[in-house]
């Protein structure tokens, strides 16, 4: 009886944990940084009180020179086996596709200097490409999330934006955070240090561009 008592509790632990995987997994698709970094220039326009079209047509903009690009590049690199996944789950995997991202976004924060971008996205660009440069520094001898960066970055540009209504997405940033351990992809630390570092960088890039 105790054997088939143990039996069946090892039977509901195991279905458990398949749970809770599966819904990390979903969590960390659902909130990674392609769609954090998207929804987070688009909260930026409110910030900066454009119109809704002024803000869809600069959003829509960037998301094919900016984000658009990095994706397709991350994708290459997954079928030329450069990388294991989309999320680069190694470490030493990380560094050419943080570079990528710098290389593409460099560029487009040089060439929106020339353009009639509002002032808040050109900022947005170069606080991100500020960030990507942080991260990849600290990649180069520790594994940091990535996703938590975004996460945080994403909470920074609702609560600016809306106001403090706008940290209510600080339960994104935490079941993100959540799930990057529960995957064992990333320890708690490196979840906690993506958070502080994206906070770090978004305080010193709205002081640099003179947002606040």
């Amino acid at each position: 009886m105790r054997t088939f008592c143990r039996a069946n509790a090892d039977v509901k632990m195991a279905k458990s944990e398949i749970m809770r995987t599966r819904i990390a997994n979903i969590i960390t698709n659902a909130f990674n940084p392609f769609v954090t970094g998207s929804l987070g220039l688009f909260a930026l326009g409110f910030y900066a009180g454009l119109d809704a079209g002024e803000i869809f047509k600069w959003w829509a903009i960037i998301l094919g020179i900016t984000i658009l690009p990095v994706f397709f590049a991350l994708s290459w690199m997954l079928r030329s086996r450069r990388i294991d996944s989309l999320r680069a789950g190694r470490r030493e995997q990380r560094t050419p596709v943080y570079l990528s991202a710098i290389f593409v976004i460099g560029i487009d924060f040089v060439a929106l200097q020339f353009t009639k971008a509002p002032h808040i996205y050109v900022s947005g660009i170069g606080i991100g490409l500020l960030g990507i440069g942080v991260f990849t520094c600290i990649n180069l001898i520790w594994k940091i999330s990535l996703h938590a960066g975004f996460a945080m970055a994403l909470v920074l540009a609702l609560y600016f934006s809306f106001g403090p209504a706008g940290l209510l997405s600080i339960m994104i940033l935490l079941i993100v955070g959540w799930a990057r351990v529960e995957l064992k992809e990333h320890t708690v630390w490196q979840v906690v240090a993506g958070a502080v570092a994206a906070a770090g960088v978004g305080a010193a890039g709205l002081k640099i561009w003179g947002l606040v």
